[in-house]
């Protein structure tokens, strides 16, 4: 976290925007290397990708924070980074298993028993 914010730093000097842009970037590479961990019977490699993945969506969280706290009172930042953290964690503990079971099971009759590993793939590469 602490070399994506430097680089968001840098990046945000250039132009206000320039943080997001990181984030977006960083994000859309994390995928395609979590992907490979969710179709390959090998654990090691399995582990490997998802390691990789998480290493490098972890760049683009420093400048999310920063760019979401810019605007708000500096008074209203902490309540903020409460309701957010509240709200991920409703997202992605709650709606995450709902989300990847609705897709395992409307995929179970073409996919049979490899429609959790779809799922998961499916939504892993849409929901980041």
């Amino acid at each position: 976290m602490w070399l994506g914010g430097e680089l968001s730093s840098r990046l945000h000097a250039w132009s206000p925007s320039g943080g997001l842009w990181r984030g977006f970037w960083t994000t859309l590479l994390s995928a395609p290397v979590l992907t490979p961990a969710f179709v390959t019977h090998s654990k090691p490699l399995s582990l490997a990708c998802v390691i990789a993945s998480s290493i490098s969506g972890a760049f683009c969280l420093a400048p999310i924070y920063a760019v979401r706290q810019d605007p708000i009172d500096r008074r209203a930042r902490a309540t903020l980074a409460a309701m957010f953290g509240v709200l991920n964690t409703l997202l992605g503990q709650a709606g995450g298993p709902l989300l990847v079971g609705a897709v395992s099971g409307l995929s179970r009759h073409r996919a049979g028993a490899e429609s959790l590993r779809l799922s998961l793939e499916i939504v892993s590469l849409l929901c980041f």
